[in-house]
């Protein structure tokens, strides 16, 4: 009787054991890209950078999402200083998803912008930085 105890508890023991082992911490959302852009061209980026001229006319935000649940969403919030300017909801349908935002820059707009990207329960994801400088500063 106490060596079937003994193997019941082994082989419990042993399934538990592999459980632990082979169980995977859920894979975690996060941004594996994130640019400014000039446009979005076969879902990537063209002419990205940091600072842009004034006569732009419009910026892509442009984010690469990898780890995501199925059916979820991201937010790019658009902020020009501390000033929310746009809130755009953008669709991940895959673990690895490309998706983007665009936003029409006026001249006057000059300065520091950022875009946060925030994930559907209102967490942020992650921020990025770019300048709007008059065509004169650009050369």
């Amino acid at each position: 009787m106490l060596l079937k105890l003994s193997m019941v508890v082994f082989a419990l023991l042993f399934m538990f054991s592999s459980v632990i082992c082979f169980a995977q911490e859920p894979a975690r959302m996060r941004i594996a890209e994130m640019v400014f852009c000039e446009s979005v061209e076969e879902r990537d980026p063209i002419n990205s950078s940091i600072s842009f001229p004034d006569n732009i006319g419009e910026l892509y935000c442009y984010t690469w999402i990898e780890g995501a649940p199925e059916a979820t969403s991201v937010i790019h919030v658009w902020y020009y200083g501390d000033e929310e300017m746009s809130r755009i909801s953008l669709k991940v349908g895959a673990n690895s998803w490309r998706t983007w935002s665009s936003k029409k820059i006026l001249e006057s707009w000059k300065g520091k912008w950022r875009v946060d990207v925030l994930i559907s329960n209102g967490d942020l994801l992650g921020s990025q930085e770019f300048t709007i400088k008059s065509v004169s500063d650009q050369q």
